[in-house]
């Protein structure tokens, strides 16, 4: 279970979770996340829209648009749990 006030820095699919209560600015932890998580979003816009061009999807060879396509995945994956973590902040 986590605890309901804590910082959690989420690097690639790993999520790290430290207790804050007391020690850290709850508001400067929020924009932090905030913050990655505007970051998370605008990657997510730029790979989305790199995939939808068929002229790249057609062109490029196969494993460079799988990773694209892996990339997008991570990047939605780590959007998804840093709105938890504002969310339970």
């Amino acid at each position: 279970r986590r605890p309901e006030k804590a910082a959690t820095l989420v690097i690639g699919e790993t999520e790290v979770v430290l207790p804050l209560a007391g020690l850290v600015d709850l508001d400067s932890e929020r924009k932090r996340l905030t913050s990655e998580a505007e970051q998370a979003q605008a990657e997510i816009a730029r790979t989305a829209e790199l995939l939808s061009n068929d002229g790249f999807t057609s062109r490029a060879p196969a494993q460079v648009v799988e990773r694209e396509r892996a990339k997008l995945a991570a990047a939605r994956d780590r959007l998804a749990k840093l709105n938890e973590r504002i969310a339970a902040l």
